[in-house]
């Protein structure tokens, strides 16, 4: 169940990672259990994710960042606006390794 009351977090898991590593279903599991919505970016090509031609995953890339981040802070306003809630809700990025870049 989403609160909007709670910061709502965007993962980078690391080079080789994904949502299976414990580092990233530990922070999942104690931001959860606290009330907040947890968000796993998966980079292209990691945990068996279809790529297609060249673009693999790269550390200095952060479009895709930028795209997941964009479309998570519209979800937020929409459901803000749907809710007659003026206050916006924060969007945390956390980063581990080259998701921390």
């Amino acid at each position: 169940v989403h609160d909007s009351d709670k910061p709502v977090y965007l993962v980078l898991h690391g080079l080789n990672g994904g949502s299976h590593e414990e580092y990233v279903k530990d922070f999942v599991k104690r931001r959860r259990s606290e009330g907040s919505t947890v968000v796993v970016l998966i980079a292209r090509g990691m945990m068996d994710t279809t790529v297609r031609g060249w673009n693999v995953f790269h550390g200095a890339r952060t479009g895709d960042v930028d795209i997941a981040s964009r479309a998570l802070v519209r979800g937020l306003d929409s459901l803000a606006t749907a809710q007659e809630r003026p206050r916006r809700q924060i969007l945390v990025g956390v980063g581990y390794s080259m998701g921390g870049q």
